[in-house]
């Protein structure tokens, strides 16, 4: 079993993470006391919390943009963050975690090359490993949105699905 542990305060990337990965796994997921069920496959947790959970088993973190990480915080797996977000980067510098950014530079590693009012074409710009091992190749993809506040929660999902090999087009 994986973990994808979604630091923030609004629930607004996790419904949308659960509503994707629910294609492609057996989705667990728990927020506000409440815990749902979809899908089918191998089996992922899902949690929403307002703080860091560590585990035992592999991973995903995924920071909200207005998420405060502590430089104390023992955070572990992979971490996706925007890049914009300097103090999340500053303490997750210190941590054992692999960080996967997701902005508008040419440094992140997922981006936009192309955005308009009803899609985005999010880039990987760098070979990234998944959680098997396995290589990835930079890649595009495109992506319908209702409005460009989604943008980052698209780059985080298509982070997750990379690192879990989902199937990376839409």
């Amino acid at each position: 079993m994986l973990c994808i542990n979604v630091c923030e305060y609004s629930g607004d990337i996790s419904k949308a993470v659960f509503s994707r990965l629910k294609e492609y796994f057996e989705v667990l997921y728990l927020r506000k006391h409440t815990l749902k069920k979809a899908g089918s496959g191998e089996e992922i947790l899902l949690i929403s919390t307002g703080y860091i959970i560590n585990t035992d088993i592999p991973a995903i973190n995924i920071f909200s943009p207005d998420f405060n990480i502590c430089p104390s915080d023992e955070v572990s797996g992979v971490s996706i963050v925007w890049s914009q977000c300097k103090n999340q980067l500053k303490a997750l510098a210190k941590s054992n975690t692999e960080v996967i950014t997701c902005g508008m530079s040419q440094k992140d590693t997922f981006t936009c090359t192309s955005i308009d009012d009803l899609r985005v074409l999010i880039a990987m710009q760098r070979t990234i490993c998944d959680i098997y091992g396995a290589k990835h190749l930079p890649f595009e993809m495109p992506v319908e949105i209702n409005n460009t506040n989604e943008i980052y929660i698209e780059m985080a999902i298509a982070a997750v699905k990379t690192l879990l090999q989902c199937q990376t087009d839409t």
